[in-house]
């Protein structure tokens, strides 16, 4: 606070202060601006204050299908995994880290001669027609980080959905 020179009143500032309340991991913290010149845009303030905006990468993927072969010494194929419909989005900030996996179907297939088994997993014929809509998938993994706190590991969200 600032004091005139004949007063013991505190003087009033020239500059207006604005009290915004952040929501920050498991606390709040309150926070005092003081901007200069008349008025100011609040949503711009909440914007600067918690960081938004601010991405540093972002990236999405969209495969149609992969596959991944297990092979022994020989060189001989012990399994082959085929994923269809793959998408990945992944984002990172100052603030946090935002990863989520959708896969529409997965087959896994044992390739060792004479098996009883030769499909060890396989979607099943509803799930097939149904990759031709936009279905949910067989997997959803969403994974949020928030990265403000360095003293903890503060996972804010983590779904997985069979």
């Amino acid at each position: 606070a600032t004091f005139s020179a004949g007063s013991a009143r505190p003087a009033v500032p020239s500059t207006p202060v604005r009290a915004l309340l952040l929501k920050r991991g498991p606390g709040r913290e309150l926070r005092l601006v003081q901007r200069e010149g008349a008025g100011g845009d609040v949503a711009e303030e909440l914007v600067e204050a918690t960081g938004g905006g601010r991405n540093k990468a972002e990236i999405s993927l969209r495969l149609a299908g992969l596959g991944v072969s297990l092979i022994d010494a020989e060189p001989c194929e012990l399994l082959h995994a085929s994923m269809l419909q793959l998408q990945v989005k992944a984002s990172v900030s100052d603030s946090d880290v935002n990863l989520e996996l959708l896969v529409g179907q997965v087959q896994v297939d044992n390739s060792i001669e004479s098996t009883k088994h030769p499909v060890v997993l396989q979607p099943l014929e509803a799930q097939v027609h149904k990759a031709d809509d936009e279905s949910d998938g067989c997997l959803h993994l969403v994974y949020t980080q928030n990265l403000k706190w360095d003293s903890l590991l503060y996972i804010e969200q983590f779904e997985v959905a069979l």
